[in-house]
């Protein structure tokens, strides 16, 4: 390529003459040359000038954060120059001011002001929420950035929010919701607010929406005094009676029926799906141990119609044992032998009872 003027060239491709002028006084382009004058300067290879005039663009753009090694790109060189004057980016300027005590609590103090401030009818967006299509650009863009996503499922995001949220640095710590709604709005609708919340949980947790339905009943749980025997769990008293006075004198095998095939779907009298499982698996029969003030209540018929059915449509049996313990002294006597352990949470209970 013939040589051609560095101002002409600047001017032809719009950049900034300033620039390459003092790039090339600092010897930064190759084959640049001055034979007169202040604005004198020649080159000989353009693509060369251009490639080492964006470079320096590039360089003059980006920091590296000196702390965490992060880097950094500004949009004009005036704020690039402002901020490498910090040696470390804003966002570990922003922790390092954030770990000062009288600092943090400073700005929490400051962000519930404007939080009070501005809520309700100070809002200036109360009554007037988000359009659907800007939800929807919003929800887009965040999804479109990946860099974004990353973060929020990265340690480092979940290690912060963990830090700047837990204890007395949540603005919820030592607060109920309910409080808020009695400063609010008085005691009569606080009670009413969290009656319809507990509803609302209530439906949300309900049936086949709960987490534990078609599930057995873990170990350890119910008001009955559950443990072991020889092994073999028990989940209430009336339980393990039936095992040493009728199962175990008749050599019957001891079979829980807590599995997932024995398991009775049934509609419970409010029109919730639910399901339950019987207590043992004697033979081909079903036995469900109950205690006599329950027979004939309207769960225990409902539950018991829809185990018949079940145990017809597999050939089985099923029936309910109402037991009520006339003489607790083979149960005591069982458990100073060793041979029955109580789980922690009964345990003391049951030895007072004993004594």
């Amino acid at each position: 390529m013939s040589t051609i003027k560095l101002k002409l060239l600047s001017e032809k491709m719009g950049i900034c003459y300033t620039t390459a002028r003092n790039m090339a006084n600092n010897n930064k382009i190759p084959n640049c040359y001055k034979t007169g004058g202040y604005n004198e300067w020649y080159i000989d290879d353009y693509e060369i000038f251009l490639k080492t005039y964006n470079d320096d663009i590039e360089n003059k753009l980006t920091r590296i954060c000196s702390n965490c090694g992060k880097i950094q790109k500004f949009k004009t060189i005036k704020i690039a120059t402002q901020r490498k004057k910090q040696k470390i980016c804003q966002s570990c300027a922003r922790k390092q001011k954030f770990e000062d005590p009288v600092f943090y609590n400073k700005v929490l103090e400051n962000n519930r002001k404007l939080g009070k401030s501005q809520c309700g009818q100070n809002n200036p967006i109360h009554n007037h929420p988000h359009s659907k299509e800007l939800l929807e650009q919003i929800n887009k863009k965040r999804s479109e950035n990946k860099e974004y996503q990353q973060y929020l499922k990265s340690d480092e995001f979940k290690a912060t929010m963990s830090s700047v949220t837990k204890g007395n640095h949540n603005g919820m710590y030592g607060r109920k919701i309910f409080d808020i709604w009695v400063e609010k709005y008085g005691i009569a609708i606080a009670n009413q607010k969290q009656k319809e919340l507990n509803f609302k949980r209530s439906q949300r947790m309900i049936g086949s929406k709960n987490n534990m339905f078609g599930k057995p009943s873990p170990q350890k749980t119910g008001n009955g005094t559950s443990g072991h025997y020889k092994n073999i769990y028990f989940r209430s008293l009336r339980e393990l009676y039936y095992i040493i006075t009728y199962l175990e004198p008749n050599n019957l095998p001891i079979i829980s029926a807590e599995k997932k095939e024995l398991e009775i779907p049934y509609i419970n009298y409010d029109g919730t799906e639910r399901t339950y499982r019987a207590d043992f698996l004697v033979g081909n029969t079903l036995i469900e141990i109950k205690p006599l003030k329950l027979k004939d209540t309207p769960l225990i018929k409902i539950k018991q119609e829809a185990a018949e059915l079940f145990c017809r449509s597999k050939n089985m049996i099923y029936k309910i044992e109402y037991i009520e313990i006339s003489d607790y002294s083979k149960i005591f006597e069982l458990y100073k032998q060793g041979y029955i352990t109580i789980d922690e949470k009964k345990r003391e209970s049951f030895e007072k009872y004993i004594k």
